[in-house]
């Protein structure tokens, strides 16, 4: 449907049926059809229902700018009206302000998208080699206490959030002259006490990793896992999930020391005597220690091809990844993006669509409880929660 939006202020609108869907992402394997999660026929929340456990933020696909739908699952409301789009953004944790990047400046705005301060701006881009991982402003993230606003540019920093002099945390190397071994940090996500900055780490001119910078003492461990880190509640370990059978990304979870290094794997995603595979996506630890996350076994076709986009259920299980595993929702969804509740109620997906218009679809709340997927209104990246 159309919709015109007013040229100032935020408003709110009321949509029933989802936004397009597709990025234009290149898959490594043939596609097939694949189920998104099972919506049942939902009726219209009014403005007291709370479908969500908290407003949700995201990049519109439709505009590029940042949208939030609201607690009903139905409400939408436009935060940002940049002229170009936005790139990348996070929602403070404690007034739902936000940081973003457009056209390599990182913005601050309040609560409702007012106040907007530029607190950083990245040089001009020239469209040299190496500029999307040196000079192009990358990956705000607010510290936990909503004091200040990691990002990458040459490196991984630091920013006062009512801005300021900005304070290097780890300098990315030089890009070399001929191929060789050369590290370009970017945050990544914060421990849940502030006291440690998880850091992507990518080489010259390929390959991924994460390291732990220490705040305190400025200390670097780097972390031989990938990928899709997530800090356990107590900031002490860090959870890697494998979701690919090929490539970097070996399939399978693990639980690695965030000060030492040490791995653990909790579920083995390939062994000697079969060709099938386990992957596994977004791990999450709940309040009381267990695991959840979304799993799916693979068998190759007659080819030996593992067909994608591949389908997963949601699964939790005791600390050690396998004990008492146990399935919390029947139904099957491809994820191209998730986000978990803070409090483990559930998750939000952006299925993927294997149709013409591109591999990410809609977004969807699935609930832990095992109740009916919810279709939310408009689809985009970048999945937030607000306050």
């Amino acid at each position: 449907m159309g919709l015109l939006l007013a040229a100032c202020g935020p408003i709110e609108i009321g949509i029933e049926t989802p936004g397009a869907s597709g990025d234009n992402v290149p898959t490594a394997a043939p596609t097939r059809t694949a189920a998104a999660p099972t919506a049942e026929p939902q009726p219209t929340p009014t403005p007291g229902d709370s479908v969500l456990p908290a407003p949700l933020y995201f990049i519109a696909q439709s505009d590029g700018q940042v949208w939030r739908v609201e607690r009903n699952g139905k409400s939408v409301t436009q935060m940002t009206r940049e002229r170009s789009p936005i790139i990348e953004f996070d929602v403070s944790p404690m007034e739902d302000a936000l940081a973003y990047v457009t056209e390599n400046t990182l913005v601050r705005t309040g609560a409702e998208g007012g106040n907007r301060a530029v607190l950083a701006i990245g040089p001009a881009l020239t469209g040299a080699e190496g500029e999307a991982i040196t000079s192009e402003i990358h990956a705000p993230r607010w510290s936990p206490d909503g004091q200040s606003i990691a990002y990458g540019l040459h490196g991984a920093n630091l920013i006062p959030a009512n801005g300021g002099d900005p304070q290097i945390l780890q300098p990315s190397d030089p890009i070399p002259q001929t191929r060789q071994l050369a590290r370009f940090y970017t945050p990544y996500a914060w421990s849940p006490d502030g006291a440690r900055l998880l850091l992507s780490v990518r080489f010259w001119q390929e390959g991924l990793a994460y390291a732990v910078k220490n705040l305190a003492d400025g200390s670097l461990r780097e972390m031989a896992n990938c990928c899709e880190p997530a800090w356990s509640r107590d900031g002490q370990h860090l959870y890697f999930s494998g979701e690919s059978p090929e490539g970097y990304n070996e399939p399978g979870l693990w639980r690695v020391r965030a000060d030492t290094g040490e791995s653990e794997t909790l579920i083995v995603g390939r062994i000697e005597t079969s060709r099938d595979v386990t992957v596994v996506k977004s791990p999450y630890q709940f309040e009381d220690g267990r695991l959840g996350y979304l799993m799916a076994v693979l068998s190759p076709n007659p080819d030996g091809v593992y067909l994608w986009p591949f389908e997963f259920r949601l699964y939790r299980a005791q600390a050690d990844g396998v004990s008492e595993q146990a399935v919390l929702r029947q139904d099957a969804t491809t994820a191209w993006e998730t986000l978990w509740a803070e409090d483990g109620r559930g998750l939000v997906v952006r299925a993927i669509n294997p149709g013409p218009e591109g591999p990410a679809g809609d977004l969807f709340w699935l609930a832990a409880d095992g109740s009916p997927a919810f279709t939310l209104p408009m689809t985009g990246a970048n999945l937030r929660w607000g306050g």
